[in-house]
């Protein structure tokens, strides 16, 4: 049981970024042809409310409904060279991610969302989705959208059957140890004060839609998330230690509590 406590944190800190202690990826700048973007459309409904400076003001309640959807680029390649743990990144418009509930739209910044979806796939026997959008508008009340994301997990591996970005939406019923949905909010003027909406994802589905889009991947959007800078043998099977680049998920400070 302890191991595979030890395994699930591992795999929540490599599911977000991880490359060999070499150094960082090359900053690369390309423009993609024209072809079929998916856009995800989800609905949610809100378990918990953790607002202790009314940032919110009564706006949003549990059970209340979110709506949304985000869009990538199918075509994307892995940033990450390894069969298990996959990391795409998207910051040109359309692709982000969008929720409103009872009319706060939490968006992202169109011009460079730094939008991201992780793939775990049996890592330790674990199985994860995120996706996460970092840069966003804000609110028409002025509040800073600190973070939109969604988070999934199968504890036993079933979900997934490759790191590769996914071309449809995810099936809630293939992950039933963890699904999340969390939309966090900051005081613009004092940062520590925060607001979060916790919700669970009750239906998606998926669209097509043909775009033509210019994607920027760099490297250099590391040094703007970076929080700790650990050590620690992966699931790499050749036993090489890896250098992992973690944010604190802020979002849900709590992770894993349902594990």
């Amino acid at each position: 049981m302890k191991l595979k406590i030890i395994g699930i944190i591992m795999c929540m800190l490599l599911s977000l970024t991880v490359f060999s202690a070499t150094g960082l990826p090359n900053e690369r700048k390309t423009t993609l042809p024209s072809h079929s973007l998916i856009t995800i459309k989800v609905v949610a409904k809100v378990y918990q409310i953790d607002d202790k400076n009314d940032l919110l003001g009564g706006t949003i309640h549990v059970n209340d409904t979110i709506t949304g959807k985000y869009t990538y680029d199918p075509s994307t390649p892995d940033s990450i060279p390894d069969p298990w743990s996959g990391s795409y990144l998207f910051n040109s418009p359309p692709c982000g991610m969008t929720m409103e509930v009872n009319g706060l739209i939490f968006q992202s910044n169109a011009s460079d969302s730094d939008f991201q979806i992780h793939i775990v796939n049996n890592c330790y026997g674990i199985d994860e989705y995120q996706a996460v959008s970092n840069n966003n508008l804000r609110l028409s009340n002025g509040l800073v959208v600190s973070g939109i994301e969604w988070f999934l997990i199968d504890n036993h591996g079933n979900a997934l059957k490759s790191d590769a970005l996914p071309k449809t939406a995810p099936r809630i019923k293939d992950w039933p140890d963890y699904n999340y949905l969390g939309l966090l909010v900051s005081d613009p003027n004092d940062h520590y004060k925060l607001g979060l909406v916790s919700a669970h994802v009750t239906s998606d589905r998926r669209t097509i839609s043909t775009e033509t889009t210019t994607g920027w991947n760099s490297g250099l959007y590391l040094l703007s998330l970076l929080k700790l800078h650990v050590h620690l043998e992966t699931c790499d099977t050749s036993g090489s230690t890896l250098s992992v680049l973690w944010k604190f998920n802020l979002m849900n400070p709590m992770m894993p509590t349902k594990l």
